[in-house]
């Protein structure tokens, strides 16, 4: 079985927040309920990856895995719901 390979970061926000910024991404680029419904299963696969991944380098002063998957996770929470209002608005 191969080994997973360590990260050389600096901070684990230099690998987080790209990957946080592609999940927002992919989130806005959604037109219809059904892709918006699959995007969902990608954010939980992002926040499952922060909360259990452990070679992301070192975390900043005072953050750990579950601060930045609930951090990250209340402001996808509040743009796939905004979202969700906007394609269902364009819908009616």
């Amino acid at each position: 079985m191969a080994k997973t390979p360590k990260i050389i970061v600096s901070s684990a926000y230099s690998v987080v927040h790209p990957m946080y910024e592609k999940v927002l991404t992919t989130l806005h680029s959604c037109i219809s309920i059904e892709q918006l419904e699959s995007c969902e299963k990608y954010i939980d696969n992002f926040l499952t990856f922060v909360e259990t991944e452990t070679h992301l380098g070192i975390y900043p002063t005072g953050y750990s895995r579950t601060i930045l998957s609930s951090y990250y996770g209340a402001k996808l929470r509040d743009e796939y719901n905004k979202h969700a209002r906007t394609i269902i608005n364009q819908s009616s």
